[in-house]
């Protein structure tokens, strides 16, 4: 049974006028499934970064209603992701071989995602020194990755996995008081392209 997490944080300082938005979403995976693992999501203010808050988030969704007061000088609200997660967990000798095929040519990675999880060198590219690296995690010489983290997080915005060359942000940034907003993003785990 999937539970939302609703969070209700009051900032009203010596002022009882406030103004407040909705925002809430979801967390998936590169196949579709909402993430399943504890997540942090983080929430920075622009220009009272006093107010800055983090929230536990469960089975992949959250519902967050901010207020805050308007004396405080907020321009815009920022939300990005973190988590603790095992590095070995879901790569298997199967990425290995996946890696492998893209580098020849023969099954070619069909979205972003795929080769964001590829690049465990974090060199922003899929070359045979990701496949070193990936080998080195599952012979177990690596218990977490050395230049890249475990798991990243990436705005949203359509449906499916996005196409390669496909640019996107781990950081969501939205204007203070502009209403309900709805951001969802994609969880990416280094080394699991499947």
């Amino acid at each position: 049974m999937k539970h939302i997490i609703s969070i209700t944080i009051f900032y009203l300082g010596w002022c009882t006028c406030v103004m407040g938005q909705n925002v809430s979403g979801q967390v998936f995976w590169p196949n579709g499934s909402l993430v399943d693992i504890p997540l942090v999501l983080h929430m920075k203010f622009d220009g009272c970064p006093d107010q800055n808050t983090d929230f536990n988030v469960i089975n992949g969704a959250f519902n967050v209603q901010v207020f805050i007061n308007p004396l405080f000088d907020c321009d815009s609200i920022r939300f990005s992701l973190s988590a603790d997660a095992n590095a070995r967990d879901g790569v298997s000798t199967i990425d290995l071989v996946k890696i492998a095929k893209h580098l020849l040519g023969t099954e070619p990675f069909t979205n972003v995602l795929q080769q964001l999880a590829a690049d465990a060198n974090n060199s922003f590219s899929v070359s045979a020194l990701d496949l070193l690296e990936v080998r080195k995690l599952i012979l177990g010489y690596y218990q977490e990755w050395p230049k890249k983290e475990t798991l990243n997080f990436f705005h949203k915005t359509t449906l499916f996995a996005p196409p390669i060359g496909t640019q996107l942000k781990s950081v969501v940034v939205i204007p203070e008081n502009f209403g309900p907003q709805v951001i969802n993003f994609w969880a990416v785990k280094t080394g699991d392209v499947k």
